[in-house]
C-alpha cells in the first residue's frame, strides 16, 4: 500500500466516526382531571444524541418537556427553580396554590389556597424522588409528574392536585421535529 492510500482510509475512518442523531423521547401516563376522570397523557422532548467526528460524546436538548393530556392545550415544564435548571411548570393568571411539597417530598394540602404571582411554580418532573433537569430524563427513566395548583375559572388547566408516575422513557429517532402520535389515540 502507498502513503496516499494509507491517508486516504485514515481520513475516511475518522470522518466515518462521527455521527449524531436527533431523537424524540416519549413518556406516557395517566392523570385525574379535576373531576376525578383519568386521562392519558404524553411528556415528551426533542434532543441530539451521538459522537462527534473526533470522538466525543455530543448531547444537546432541543425543546423544554411538553406535556399533552388528552383534550388539552399542550404544556411546558420549563427550567427553573432553586438550581435554575430544574423542571417546572409555571402558574398562569387565576391560579392558586392548593398544596405544598414538603421535606419529604411529600403533598400537603393548604387550608387556605393562595393565589399564585404568575411564573410561580405550579408543578414539577422529579426522578425517585428528586427535582431533576432534561438531561437526567434518559432513555428507560421513570419520571414522576408533581401539581399543587388549580384554577377556579379554568378547571381542565391542572391535573388533580397529586404525584404520577409514568412509564419508562422511549427513545425513537426522528427527522426534524416531528410531532408524537395522538395520546387520545391510544
Amino acid at each position: 500500500m502507498n502513503i496516499r492510500t494509507l491517508i486516504s482510509i485514515g481520513l475516511l475512518a475518522v470522518f466515518l466516526t462521527g455521527c449524531i442523531g436527533h431523537y424524540r423521547y416519549e413518556s406516557v401516563g395517566t392523570l385525574l382531571d379535576s373531576s376525578g376522570q383519568s386521562q392519558d397523557a404524553l411528556l415528551y422532548w426533542y434532543a441530539d444524541d451521538g459522537r462527534l467526528w473526533y470522538g466525543k460524546r455530543y448531547v444537546s436538548t432541543d425543546s423544554d418537556v411538553t406535556m399533552i393530556i388528552c383534550g388539552s392545550s399542550p404544556t411546558s415544564f420549563e427550567p427553573g427553580g432553586p438550581s435554575d435548571s430544574e423542571l417546572q411548570l409555571y402558574s398562569e393568571s387565576g391560579d392558586r396554590q392548593i398544596a405544598r411539597l414538603n421535606a419529604q417530598r411529600e403533598l400537603t394540602p393548604i387550608a387556605d389556597p393562595q393565589r399564585l404571582v404568575v411564573g410561580s411554580s405550579c408543578g414539577q418532573l422529579t426522578l425517585e424522588g428528586s427535582a431533576i433537569t432534561v438531561e437526567n430524563l434518559t432513555e428507560g427513566a421513570v419520571p414522576e409528574v408533581i401539581f399543587w395548583c388549580d384554577n377556579a375559572a379554568n378547571p381542565n388547566r391542572y391535573p388533580r392536585s397529586q404525584q404520577y408516575l409514568f412509564e419508562a422513557v422511549n427513545r425513537t429517532k426522528v427527522s426534524g421535529n416531528t410531532l408524537p402520535e395522538d395520546v387520545c389515540s391510544n
